[in-house]
């Protein structure tokens, strides 16, 4: 692994269901919202599996190829499937989530699963000033420190106008050649599932704000700790200050299904 990408493997995200390995799943699928809520509604429950064949035969994805569905399938079931809790609070809740509350739920899940986009969003664009400009040459410049040695500038480049891509699908970038960086709309809904899901894993989320992840969803400690008040202010959390550090209780929010 690149020396430089190990120092986001501190012991607050030493989790198995946190990945640290390289993978490439943004070259073939994107963050693909509307096809990842598919995903969610569609899975029949009880099961942890389901077939290409069944998905094609059922035009989930409409005119998709074939080869399209099974790397959706492949890198869905990793990107969701592998998260149990969130996995069932998500299907029996899906039509709870609006469009801007499913943008976290998908970069939640891709902060988690895909390092090199942990990265992009906690490191590269949280250094940037809001609505400041970068370039894809820009980003795969950077991108040289964080992938291996071997790795070709061709699949750099590639990749660096995925990570793009992804988020312009959930509004959080824009623009062509200079690309404009914007900020995720906040969400009650999201912020909580944030915050579910990383406590269904056993992180401890009294410390979230402690490892580079709050920088993927806010732009400074401040503004976290600031969001959790508002969380606390419509009854999705009890909190408590002990010092500046806070003690975080998920509450069961009227309307909701839990497992």
């Amino acid at each position: 692994m690149n020396s430089l990408l190990m120092q986001y493997n501190d012991s607050l995200l030493d989790l198995p269901k946190i990945a640290h390995k390289l993978n490439f799943h943004l070259l073939k699928v994107s963050s693909y919202p509307e096809e990842s809520k598919i995903y969610i509604e569609r899975f029949p429950k009880g099961n942890n599996s389901i077939t290409a064949e069944q998905v094609i035969r059922e035009r989930w994805y409409s005119n998709r190829s074939d080869k399209r569905v099974k790397d959706i399938l492949r890198v869905f079931k990793f990107r969701f499937l592998a998260f149990d809790s969130g996995f069932l609070f998500l299907q029996n809740n899906v039509k709870l989530f609006g469009k801007n509350d499913w943008s976290w739920v998908v970069i939640v899940h891709l902060t988690l699963t895909d390092p090199l986009f942990r990265w992009f969003s906690c490191e590269f664009l949280f250094s940037l000033p809001r609505s400041s400009t970068f370039t894809r040459e820009q980003l795969s410049r950077d991108l040289t420190n964080m992938m291996p040695e071997e790795t070709r500038a061709y699949t750099r480049n590639t990749f660096a106008g995925k990570l793009i891509t992804a988020l312009k699908s959930l509004r959080m970038l824009k623009g062509h050649k200079n690309i404009n960086k914007g900020a995720l709309e906040f969400s009650y809904l999201g912020f909580y599932y944030l915050l579910y899901l990383l406590k269904s894993i056993d992180f401890d989320i009294d410390k979230f704000h402690q490892t580079s992840l709050f920088k993927g969803f806010f732009e400074s400690q401040e503004e976290y700790l600031n969001a959790l008040e508002k969380l606390k202010s419509q009854d999705y959390i009890s909190l408590a200050w002990f010092g500046g550090q806070p003690a975080i209780h998920l509450k069961q929010i009227d309307g909701v299904v839990y497992i």
